[in-house]
């Protein structure tokens, strides 16, 4: 793509942008703010280049949602945010009418086709986001090739070692439709990826008897990290549970770009280390109570014992969203079984382990 003073040109068939800093011009890419990347994204729409938008996930970090309705009302925005790009953009030989710029672009880029790049991922998932990326240029420009796309997650896998008689449980809050919906998804990729039978990936069941199975029949606790997952009786008291019996966790942090209602939903890990420090001041007195008679501990030393474990572990990270594209899922969840398979191998290994035999009393090598 090379733009002059005269026109722009375009020597490309799909044009990717982030939503940062773009709309106000790329401010650490040209210092004078200019708007070129605003002609590029107009000059594709106009030319029905597809365009996707890429949110990476730094420090200059956009907003899906707010690109879209800056979109909307660009003219303005520009005005308030850098009148010099609307000098430059109304002295362009090539561009009839500002009003419509922003919409031209708006109209060229469906919201369904926002991706995320995160280059803080592991190099497992930061490999599938590329695959998206790959995905994403071979629908829009050439699906003819979508069959030399490579699939990151092995075909045929392992046989799973299962100990006891439940090999995952999954704890998550019963308030939130997000949370229900990802324990859900994580026990469909399970038993139709891995061959698990429906007793072996068990939901959260009712309260006062979850904290029996979740301790002494499951190899592993799969925690679905929303916002209320530790202010719920039942959740909290499996949790503390299976810290205290040793039960391995798997934490999964659910994330979104989405609507606000997603967002408020998220997991918050400053608030949920506070919450953790005094549960007694950040639970109703109804909660306390009833973790305190499934758990026969006082609420601050469950609170004690969660701290002592839960913030020390690496949560997987699942996003909320079926927007964010078919491959970063599948890796996501990749991702999670493997770190369950670990626990079971791991716990397989151990009850394989040889014991010492036990001479009897009195005999020589007993002395």
């Amino acid at each position: 793509m090379v733009s002059d003073t005269h026109g722009l040109i375009l020597y490309t068939d799909l044009l990717f942008c982030t939503a940062a800093r773009v709309l106000t011009g790329a401010y650490h890419l040209y210092r004078d703010r200019s708007p070129r990347c605003l002609l590029e994204l107009h000059a594709a729409a106009k030319a029905e280049i597809p365009i996707v938008v890429v949110q990476v996930a730094n420090s200059y970090k956009g907003d899906a949602q707010e690109f879209t309705k800056t979109l909307d009302r660009l003219p303005q925005y520009l005005a308030e945010t850098n009148p010099q790009a609307v000098e430059m953009l109304e002295g362009q030989p090539y561009l009839l009418d500002l009003d419509s710029l922003g919409s031209d672009i708006r109209g060229a880029i469906p919201s369904s086709q926002m991706l995320t790049f995160d280059p803080n991922q592991s190099s497992l998932a930061i490999a599938g986001q590329i695959q998206q990326l790959g995905a994403a240029m071979v629908r829009q420009a050439c699906p003819e090739n979508e069959s030399l796309l490579q699939d990151l997650t092995p075909t045929e896998p392992e046989p799973w070692n299962q100990c006891r008689s439940v090999a995952v449980y999954i704890v998550y809050a019963e308030s939130d439709p997000l949370a229900i919906e990802a324990a859900t998804g994580v026990k469909q990729w399970l038993r139709h990826r891995c061959g698990l039978s429906e007793s072996a990936v068990q939901l959260q069941g009712p309260f006062k008897t979850d904290q029996t199975l979740a301790s002494d029949q499951a190899d592993s606790v799969v925690m679905i990290q929303t916002k209320h997952v530790l202010t719920e009786a039942c959740a909290l008291s499996n949790l503390y549970t299976a810290v205290h019996k040793h039960v391995p966790i798997v934490p999964i942090h659910l994330t979104s770009t989405g609507a606000v209602d997603s967002l408020n939903a998220m997991y918050d890990f400053d608030e949920a280390f506070a919450l953790m420090e005094d549960m007694q001041q950040g639970l109703s007195p109804e909660v306390s109570a009833a973790v305190e008679t499934a758990t026969n501990q006082d609420i601050a030393a469950v609170g004690t014992e969660l701290l002592r474990v839960v913030p020390n572990i690496i949560s997987k990270r699942l996003s909320a969203e079926h927007s964010a594209g078919a491959a970063t899922s599948k890796i996501q969840l990749f991702e999670i079984e493997t770190a369950l398979r670990r626990i079971a191998q791991s716990s397989a290994s151990a009850n394989q382990a040889p014991k010492q035999l036990q001479l009897p009393e009195g005999s020589p090598k007993s002395r």
